[in-house]
């Protein structure tokens, strides 16, 4: 009897595996399909074979739990990958419009690791994707108005940083040929989780 419990207790839960695999797909036709089919195989599963006595209602219960997980798990699941879709939708559009600026945008960390960039920067500095991986910010702007590791101007000011470092400042940027050219930098603070990042726009 306590072997056809825990067999009656347990026959349900494996198949949630196969509802959060269906989950890599958008379509919630498949989420919640998938998880119609797995609780028919719960519910038949519990006939077979057919439990008496005390493994009836172990059975019968433990049926009820792994049934609402399962219900649970495709909910969570479905939500899971519908917000994964919308953010992949609002990575593209914002990538679109980043490409279509003509002015360059880069984004950099606090150490001054060059993180995102757009089409147009690639074009200025005359580098590919390749050559802006992992590379400094202090090679592209050697004369960054600001030390991105302080909290401080580089400079007379002393001021904190604040959301906006600067705007439209005149100052030089190097291609990767090693060309000098003139730019106007204007640069935002941005706090995420990762610590300080900097979005500069030239």
């Amino acid at each position: 009897t306590t072997a056809a419990a825990q067999r009656c207790s347990s026959s349900g839960v494996p198949y949630i595996a196969v509802v959060l695999v269906t989950s890599w797909g958008n379509s919630r036709l498949v989420h919640y399909g998938a998880a119609i089919v797995v609780s028919l195989m719960t519910i038949i599963g519990f006939f077979i074979p057919y439990p008496t006595g005390e493994a009836f209602w172990i059975g019968l219960e433990n049926r009820f739990i792994a049934l609402f997980s399962i219900a649970v798990t495709a909910v969570l699941a479905d939500l899971a990958a519908r917000r994964t879709a919308q953010l992949r939708d609002r990575e593209a559009r914002l990538r679109a419009v980043l490409d279509c600026t003509v002015d360059a945008i880069l984004t950099f960390d606090a150490g001054g690791i060059v993180r995102s960039w757009n089409r147009a920067a690639l074009g200025m500095f005359g580098l590919t994707n390749d050559d802006l991986t992992e590379q400094s910010i202090l090679h592209l702007m050697p004369e960054l108005p600001f030390d991105p590791q302080g909290a401080e101007f580089v400079g007379s000011s002393g001021l904190v940083i604040p959301a906006v470092i600067c705007r439209e400042q005149a100052t030089t940027a190097a291609r990767g040929d090693g060309l000098r050219f003139p730019v106007e930098l204007s640069v935002c603070q941005v706090l995420i989780d990762e610590g300080p990042h900097f979005v500069a726009l030239l």
